[in-house]
């Protein structure tokens, strides 16, 4: 689980994963676009992923004169192109989907990046709930005979900051 924390400690969201909270930012950013249509805002974050047959078609249509390095070098070597803007939309990062590319982690990293940029506090919580006994004591024998009762205590971890 994941929750999102305003500025004011007021609760933005709950988000099952960070694919749900990535699908919420994308959604938001795009009703951005909407809102400013005399103008396109500079503030815009995305992440979009280009399949190499979209790539192809924009390529070939639009683009061909004005494609970045990076972006024919995907288009000629038939690999899928990831775009990210995190506020600067004139200046994305342009990464060819490669076996190495962990495109989940990419993603993770860029909502974190953006609940950063936004003064939001993004809490993960452990997905283990289940109970968990705080005491778990061991044999013990007499105090008098020089040896005391032992036990261990075990802690639930919790991946999660204390507001």
């Amino acid at each position: 689980m994941i929750q999102i924390f305003g500025t004011d400690k007021t609760v933005i969201g709950l988000f099952k994963n960070y694919d749900e909270l990535f699908k919420h930012i994308n959604t938001k950013e795009t009703a951005k676009l909407s809102e400013f249509s005399s103008r396109f805002p500079e503030n815009i974050w995305s992440f979009v992923l280009f399949t190499n047959k979209r790539l192809s078609y924009i390529y070939y249509k639009t683009l061909e004169k004005s494609f970045s390095a990076i972006g024919r070098q995907a288009y000629e070597q038939e690999l899928d192109l990831i775009e990210i803007s995190r506020g600067d939309f004139q200046n994305p990062v342009q990464i060819p989907v490669t076996r190495d590319v962990n495109i989940q982690e990419l993603q993770k990293n860029w909502c974190q990046d953006y609940c950063d940029n936004q003064g939001y506090v993004l809490v993960e919580y452990n997905h283990n709930f289940e109970p968990i006994p705080v005491m778990d004591p061991l044999p013990a024998a007499n105090m008098a005979s020089g040896t005391r009762e032992i036990s261990r205590e075990r802690y639930a971890r919790v991946h999660a900051p204390i507001l």
